[in-house]
């Protein structure tokens, strides 16, 4: 008790100071009034910074705070929990290309250590190449005419913000067969996005698949394959029923015998 007790003693007198560590998306520790960058950052996309609370002298940090102003239409939170204060940045859609400081105190409620202060630049590109990746389908599926299908679409988020991604595909010639769907993805991560199909008529298709940013207009990335869609007897008997107006009464019992096949 003594031994804790003389070590606070000196802490406040010695004014203690430690160092800052971020340990989320990039892993640093840095000293008062020294920076550091997070590139590459994308508009629309949010920064999510993680520093460690308990220092080298065993003393925790309790809270951040941002102490230059910041321009119209950035977003900041800040919350923690016991090993980590969160401190998440999120970029304007449309944001321009360039460097963004955020000056940040962090401190503790006790006083036992100094307030130390850290700069952390955000340098945001409107680059595709420097943010998305796009991999070519590797899959040229074959199903069965009303047959749910299914092609992969492979997503990597070469920046170090999350980025939200919107995904739209669709069958050429079959607009009703369009779907989209959002995905979050984060720094550095590659995710597979499934995309379900049914195409309800033999023949062979492309499957067109595009990549949306919506924070970034000039990520438009896409790519397509082919999907080969085999007949059944249902959708044979329904491309024979299009063709024709009517069916003649003296074929009627021959389609009737073929319909049973079709269960």
């Amino acid at each position: 008790m003594k031994v804790s007790l003389l070590l606070v003693m000196l802490l406040m007198f010695s004014g203690a100071y430690g160092l800052i560590r971020l340990v989320s998306p990039v892993d640093v520790a840095f000293e008062s009034l020294n920076g550091t960058y997070i590139s590459p950052v994308g508009p629309g996309n949010e920064i999510a910074l993680k520093f460690k609370r308990e220092t080298s002298e065993g003393i925790y940090w309790d809270e951040l705070k941002l102490l230059n102003k910041i321009e119209p239409g950035w977003k900041v939170s800040t919350s923690s929990d016991d090993k980590y204060i969160y401190y998440n940045i999120t970029v304007p859609a449309g944001a321009k290309s360039g460097e963004y400081p955020f000056r940040l105190m962090i401190v503790d409620y006790e006083g036992l250590m100094r307030s130390e202060e850290a700069v952390v630049k955000l340098f945001v590109t409107n680059d595709p190449s420097k943010l998305v990746e796009v991999k070519p389908f590797s899959q040229k599926p074959a199903v069965f005419a009303d047959e749910d299908g299914t092609v992969t679409l492979e997503i990597t988020n070469k920046a170090l913000s999350v980025a939200p991604y919107k995904v739209v595909w669709s069958i050429d010639g079959m607009p009703f067969l369009e779907r989209t769907k959002t995905v979050k993805v984060w720094p550095n991560e590659t995710v597979d996005v499934p995309l379900a199909f049914k195409i309800p008529t033999e023949g062979k298709y492309t499957l067109r698949a595009l990549v949306l940013s919506p924070g970034n207009l000039k990520i438009h990335e896409s790519e397509r394959t082919t999907v080969f869609v085999k007949p059944t007897i249902t959708s044979k008997l329904r491309s024979i029923g299009q063709g024709f107006p009517f069916i003649p009464m003296t074929m009627a019992p021959f389609y009737a015998v073929l319909g049973l096949f079709s269960f």
